[in-house]
């Protein structure tokens, strides 16, 4: 049976989420540095917020839309594309060295799974069930493409 080919990538809520944090941190804390350049004797949370706000807003923006990764899984391969980056890298199901599913009880009736898979050249996926769509049809591939190399937690 041919599976078709899955696709990977960070739900739109969650980059909106991101978007919408890093939009307003960097809003309050321009204000604040506003505030700091204009008036002669600011209150010192003026100083705290734009120098707390604005560090934090560029790491997590660097840090996350850099980091951006869409994996498509099919065809025999599993890719792992950073369009920021422009980088790709491919790898056949024999070079998976090693995946697991990792389960976290986070409340009365949630969970929180994150998918793990090492390679043969040590370097390592994780994808989060919350974060990325088409999570149970990648895990489904891996299943039948490298079922024996899952690990058991």
């Amino acid at each position: 049976m041919k599976l078709p080919l899955v696709v990977a990538r960070q739900k739109s809520t969650v980059v909106f989420a991101f978007a919408l944090f890093i939009s307003l941190s960097y809003a309050v804390g321009g204000f604040s540095f506003f505030v700091l350049m204009t008036d002669p004797t600011p209150f010192w949370g003026h100083y705290a917020t734009a120098f707390l706000l604005l560090p934090l807003a560029t790491v997590i923006m660097v840090r996350q839309f850099v980091n951006y990764k869409v994996v498509r899984a099919g065809e025999g391969k599993l890719t792992i594309s950073y369009p920021v980056r422009r980088t790709m890298r491919a790898y056949a199901p024999g070079s998976i060295a090693a995946w697991s599913e990792t389960t976290v009880k986070t409340g009365k009736q949630q969970r929180y799974t994150e998918l793990s898979i090492i390679f043969d050249d040590e370097s390592r996926l994780d994808l989060g069930s919350q974060e990325y769509d088409q999570y149970g049809a990648l895990v489904q591939w891996l299943n039948q493409k490298a079922g024996r190399k899952k690990r058991v937690n």
